[in-house]
């Protein structure tokens, strides 16, 4: 991916300002499979990702005290970032669809998150965190609703979420 950034930076005294572009590598890839039990299902899921961006170096304008200079650059340099999560996903159905009734289901995914980082302040954690989720299909299988609520902490860094979705097909 290629990003355009914009930099401003001030402290009532020197200001900063650049408008500068990165570049952005990211891969992943993800293994899962399913385990059922008469009344539960078992989804294992093992991820990886990893991403590189590239600042490199760039024009920066400073002013101050009436000032400006503009021939001035700032070395951004590189971040990586590489992550491994391990997350069983246990699902427990709601609804058999029999009789044109609702199929639903409700999911717990407790996961174990590690991400290491490289660059300026580079570091390695691990963390926890879990999902709730709610589906449900329409006995005619036209509607779909799924509702979820996520909340990861990794390195002191609290990650939460909430998702809705609703589809109906005509």
């Amino acid at each position: 991916g290629r990003n355009k950034n914009q930099l401003v930076v001030s402290n009532g005294t020197l200001q900063v300002d650049s408008d500068f572009g990165s570049t952005t590598l990211r891969l992943g890839a993800s293994a899962t499979g399913v385990f059922k039990t008469p009344r539960i299902e078992i989804w294992p899921e093992l991820s990886f990702s990893y991403a590189k961006s590239r600042v490199g170096s760039q024009a920066v304008a400073a002013q101050a005290y009436g000032l400006t200079a503009n021939n001035l650059s700032l070395a951004g340099g590189d971040v990586e970032m590489g992550q491994l999560m391990f997350m069983p996903q246990i699902k427990w159905p709601l609804g058999d669809g029999r009789d044109g009734a609702a199929v639903a289901n409700f999911s717990l995914s407790p996961r174990l998150t590690c991400r290491a980082t490289r660059g300026v302040g580079g570091s390695r954690d691990c963390g926890t965190g879990a999902a709730l989720g709610y589906s449900a299909a329409s006995g005619d299988g036209l509607t779909l609703f799924n509702a979820t609520v996520e909340f990861d902490n990794v390195a002191d860094t609290k990650n939460g979420s909430l998702t809705f979705n609703v589809e109906h097909n005509f």
